[in-house]
């Protein structure tokens, strides 16, 4: 019986060594790399924290507790609820858990991040006895967004609120190299009032006026080729109108993109027309 006791120790002791040997690796892996890794049991209680949280947020080591209460400390006030939010959902549904919040650091400020775990389940009864997650900072490109953001606000409210119309142009040619067409890729809320063209993002110029004349796409055809910007007055007798317009490419040697901004002088050309025949009939 003893024989039999002592037969089995080292094989039981062998496998005490391993999950010992195993947990090592885990925990020198999870220390090594850059993200915060954490892991919870099901309801949420915290059964580990890797080298990378203690140093961001400077907390004591092996803190205890629910999970709701390190995120009550550590996470920004308002997103303290959408977090438990998140989790909450994930935790009934059994699935992904994933939320962006910001998380206090030693010194005392908040960074972003983007926080994500998986869960785990026992292989027989399929429930789940743990979630593996990752804390993720993301505030630089939180904030490279926002930037983005506010200066494409300022870009909308601005091309908006011009008086002339403003179009970006992508220049079509033919196999040839010759333009023969134009499309619309955005116009400003003037452009309608100054060309009288409804719908017209993501339509051809010669789509929507079948007659408007080449000399048009010439112009923005050599925009788009050299690079070099052109201001001149013309007439689109397709559309009954005359424009003051200034044309300049978009980006770099290649783009076919070409940005104009134009005015509808009609009425100004009527009268200086009509000055030049009360002009003559007095000659």
């Amino acid at each position: 019986m003893d024989r039999n006791t002592g037969l089995g120790q080292p094989s039981i002791e062998g496998a005490e060594q391993k999950l010992r040997d195993g947990e090592t690796r885990f925990h020198l892996m999870a220390d090594s790399i850059p993200q915060i890794v954490w892991i919870t049991d099901a309801a949420g209680n915290n059964e580990f924290l890797n080298r990378q949280w203690y140093l961001y947020t400077g907390a004591p080591l092996q803190p205890a507790g629910a999970g709701s209460d390190i995120v009550a400390q550590y996470v920004h006030p308002d997103d303290f609820a959408p977090t438990m939010e998140a989790w909450d959902a994930a935790a009934r549904d059994g699935r992904t858990f994933i939320t962006e919040q910001r998380v206090r650091n030693a010194a005392g400020e908040y960074r972003w991040f983007l926080v994500r775990a998986e869960p785990y389940r026992d292989p027989e009864s399929g429930e789940i006895v743990r979630w593996f997650g990752t804390s993720t900072d993301v505030h630089d490109v939180k904030q490279t967004q926002a930037a983005l953001l506010r200066r494409e606000l300022r870009y909308r409210t601005l091309f908006n609120s011009m008086d002339e119309g403003f179009c970006t142009i992508e220049v079509l040619f033919d196999d040839d190299g010759k333009p023969v067409d134009y499309r619309f890729c955005e116009v400003n809320a003037t452009f309608v009032q100054q060309t009288g063209l409804e719908q017209a993002e993501g339509k051809r110029m010669r789509e929507l006026v079948p007659g408007h004349e080449s000399h048009w796409f010439d112009i923005y055809g050599k925009v788009a080729r050299t690079g070099e910007p052109v201001r001149f007055e013309n007439e689109a007798k397709a559309l009954g109108r005359w424009y003051d317009v200034y044309a300049f490419r978009i980006d770099d040697a290649g783009s076919n993109e070409v940005a104009i901004l134009f005015k509808d002088i009609t009425e100004r050309k009527r009268h200086e027309q009509e000055l030049q025949r009360t002009s003559r009939s007095k000659d």
